[in-house]
């Protein structure tokens, strides 16, 4: 299990904790949250988050495979919680993942990634 950073500007642990951790359960994972830190368990899958409050915004210390960041990114994007960014498939331009067209060429991104 390797460690990834991911910047939540503007938004703290009062905001991300709750949202991460119903995503979690509504994915099928065993929760357990201790202060700033949550754990998860499914099947032969372990997470584990850490949140740490800065005057900006968080820090998110992921535990776990490039997929399921990818997913918690998605995820924390779709919530407005998170600025994600994906290469449009027809110019390789980034888009944000709420954009529905690609603001370079002005095709129809919305359900690419």
């Amino acid at each position: 299990m390797s460690m990834h950073a991911i910047h939540a500007q503007g938004h703290h642990l009062d905001e991300l904790l709750p949202v991460i951790e119903l995503w979690l359960l509504d994915g099928g994972y065993q929760v357990t949250v201790i202060a700033n830190r949550i754990d998860g368990v499914r099947l032969d899958q372990r997470i584990r988050i850490f949140i740490t409050d800065y005057a900006a915004g968080s820090l998110l210390r992921v535990y776990a495979d490039a997929a399921f960041l990818d997913a918690l990114k998605r995820h924390l994007a779709e919530k407005r919680l998170l600025s994600y960014r994906f290469a449009c498939p027809y110019c390789n331009a980034q888009v944000d993942l709420t954009a529905a067209k690609c603001p370079t060429c002005g095709a129809p991104v919305a359900d690419a990634p």
